[in-house]
């Protein structure tokens, strides 16, 4: 659980090699304080992890998240609409300087 926890939120190679236990995982969520990862693991066909999801975004207090964290949620690999504006408000939070840093 450790490795998943701390792995980089969008590291394919890493998550097959940890054959990761979705449901365990799930279970104790609020351990999870990297979202992508969280995120990654819902099932957007199965309505329960849908409002679970949606659940975590409003406790902002227990959610630190990183630019490049909000950066991997506007990404392709999260299609949802909701989570792609949570990302986009963490992300206006940001000054015009540390969102230059991530441009090419």
């Amino acid at each position: 659980m450790k490795r998943l926890v701390d792995a980089y939120p969008l590291v394919p190679e890493q998550d097959s090699k940890n054959k990761i236990d979705v449901q365990r995982v799930l279970k104790y969520r609020s351990y999870i304080k990297k979202l992508p990862i969280f995120i990654k693991l819902i099932d957007f066909t199965n309505h329960n992890d849908i409002a679970m999801c949606y659940e975590a975004f409003n406790q902002p207090n227990k959610i630190v998240m990183k630019a490049e964290e909000a950066l991997a949620l506007v990404g392709g690999q999260f299609g949802d609409l909701r989570v792609r504006i949570f990302a986009i408000r963490k992300l206006s939070l940001l000054k015009d300087s540390q969102i230059a840093l991530f441009m090419p």
